[in-house]
């Protein structure tokens, strides 16, 4: 099942997407990141990256280090995320040709 973490930006107001693939569908992904990020932190090269991080690992740091032969241990995959677009609910999708004068 695919489930994605939505993430605020603070200082510019927008939002980060995180697209996952999940074998047990009742599984909390936040919950799951957050074993596989606690599990990449034991490795030599997850304890550098975190010290060198001021002592920080985030989002976008489990995206950019975290290898899905970690989450494949928690029962999930990264998947790449998807191109979007951005467009007001409202927005007229159809406009008759006919109508336009």
């Amino acid at each position: 099942m695919m489930k994605f973490i939505s993430a605020r930006v603070y200082d510019d107001y927008s939002s980060s997407f995180y697209f996952f693939d999940v074998r047990n569908k009742s599984d909390d992904i936040l919950d799951l990141v957050k074993k596989a990020t606690e599990e990449y932190l034991k490795t030599e090269e997850g304890r550098k990256i975190y010290e060198d991080n001021c002592n920080d690992f985030d989002l976008i740091d489990f995206d950019n280090y975290v290898p899905n032969s970690i989450c494949e241990k928690f029962g999930f995959v990264k998947i790449s995320t998807p191109e979007f677009a951005e467009t007001e609910a409202g927005s007229t999708l159809y406009e008759d040709k006919e109508d336009i004068i």
